[in-house]
């Protein structure tokens, strides 16, 4: 990674930066809690499991790459089944959206299981105990009661 410490704050320099290569620019005066935050930053789209022109779905701690169907969770690879994977997926396609219970069955199982309510919760159980840092408290992948599953987004970090 390439990062810019600039003596202005000037756009055209900032720009410049930016368009010969540099991954950030950052002011020589900021604070050091910022500069901190924004090289954790770049370094954590670096990972391993970065691959930035193959991420399909990136917000906060959560990456999927639809590609390979890899999934990683603050930087670390999670190993999901093909079930859980079409369920994240699905759910990171329709971020921000409540999608209810039936629709992720039917989409994930097909028609037939549209109304087995036990198999979501089982396995909306066990990816959650993947990816969460607390399943009991989910942060990424939660419940709207009655209705269905969202992931919220933008507010994961």
């Amino acid at each position: 990674p390439l990062i810019v410490l600039g003596q202005s704050d000037d756009v055209v320099d900032k720009v410049r930066a930016l368009e010969m290569g540099a991954d950030d620019w950052i002011a020589r005066d900021c604070v050091p809690m910022e500069f901190i935050a924004k090289v954790t930053a770049i370094l954590r789209r670096c990972s391993p499991c970065s691959n930035d022109h193959a991420v399909s779905f990136l917000d906060g701690k959560l990456r999927i790459n639809y590609a390979t169907h890899e999934v990683c969770v603050s930087g670390r690879p999670v190993k999901l089944t093909p079930i859980e994977y079409k369920i994240l997926s699905y759910l990171a396609k329709n971020q921000g959206s409540v999608v209810s219970s039936a629709e992720l069955r039917r989409c994930v199982w097909g028609p037939n299981y549209e109304t087995d309510k036990e198999i979501l919760k089982i396995n909306i159980c066990r990816l959650r105990a993947k990816i969460e840092e607390e399943p009991a408290n989910p942060q990424i992948v939660l419940s709207e009661r009655g209705v269905g599953y969202i992931i919220r987004g933008s507010d994961l970090s």
